[in-house]
């Protein structure tokens, strides 16, 4: 009876022994896996992940185990959880070309954000695209890491030659453009105003708040009388209209002899009027004629003479 006890004693004690044995689990070796492999290793060995922290180091991919606790090759019971530390980082998309918006929006669904906006005149496609960028792209970074961006700011200059300058002035402040200096040239078939050129030439690129030069049409001047000519021919203008334009000048009427003698001085100048012609012009009378009279004609100094005469008769 002693040794039937005996014997079963033992063997509990050796079957124990064999299924506390039995319920250990070796813990794999999971450094350099990523989290999805390393996941499944843990449940092949009936172990399970527990707590998962991330890292930021830039030598390994997203995701790729650092670091494990339990270490590898260890006995735990089964089920045991298994500390791990993973890498997070982010590969920087690339933005060049993009505008801010979309570029914004790229970032953030990446888990970045824009940090600084430069705008710079660069020339390039687009005006306000992404023209550089900083990381570069496919650059790893920690998440919510900073980006800062660079704009190409330039404008593209309109073509306003044809247009008047008075109804252009508001548009070219609204391109992002400057009035520049203004040059006349004398047109005989364009409008007093009208654009005739500019500087830049259009479709340029040019930096934002530029200057834009323009050459105007300007009336062309009559070289005979000074006056400018208008849509209708030249404006003829005689010495009497000089005379009535100096009257109205001082605030009076000049008298009419004043006015036909300057009057006909000016436009013997000028050429406002033309000479007349006489066909039988007067002769130049010899000076001392006036004082001869016709044969036979009875003058007042005969007479006086005459008269004295006859006193002494008497």
């Amino acid at each position: 009876m002693k040794t039937i006890i005996a014997v079963t004693f033992v063997g509990a004690v050796l079957l124990g022994g064999l299924t506390g044995c039995s319920s250990k689990r070796e813990v794999p070796a999971l450094v350099g896996l990523d989290l999805k492999t390393a996941t499944a290793r843990l449940q092949e060995s009936g172990l399970k992940p527990g707590q998962v922290d991330k890292e930021f180091t830039g030598n390994k991919n997203s995701g790729t185990v650092l670091r494990q606790t339990p270490g590898p090759s260890g006995m735990v019971p089964a089920g045991t959880a298994v500390h791990l530390t993973v890498e997070e980082s982010i590969t920087v998309p690339n933005l060049i070309g993009m505008d801010l918006d979309s570029a914004t929006r790229t970032l953030a669904n990446q888990d970045l954000r824009v940090q600084r906006v430069e705008r710079k005149f660069v020339g390039d496609a687009t005006p306000g695209a992404v023209v550089l960028q900083e990381p570069l792209a496919g650059v790893q970074v920690a998440a919510r890491s900073p980006v800062n961006l660079v704009l190409d700011d330039f404008v593209v200059v309109p073509d306003f030659t044809g247009e008047n300058y008075e109804a252009v002035r508001k548009m070219v402040l609204q391109s992002g453009l400057t009035l520049g200096k203004k040059l006349f040239r004398k047109s005989a078939d364009r409008t007093e105003g009208t654009i005739l050129n500019q500087e830049p030439e259009a479709g340029t690129k040019v930096r934002r708040d530029s200057a834009v030069q323009f050459e105007l049409a300007s009336a062309p001047e009559n070289t005979s009388t000074g006056t400018r000519t208008g849509s209708n021919g030249p404006a003829k203008t005689t010495g009497d209209d000089i005379v009535d334009s100096v009257g109205d000048a001082v605030g009076g009427a000049v008298s009419n002899v004043v006015k036909k003698r300057l009057g006909g001085l000016i436009d013997n100048f000028t050429g406002g009027k033309k000479k007349s012609k006489d066909k039988n012009p007067p002769q130049p009378q010899d000076p001392e004629s006036k004082s001869q009279p016709n044969p036979g004609t009875v003058t007042d100094k005969d007479a006086a003479t005459t008269n004295r005469l006859s006193l002494f008769k008497k």
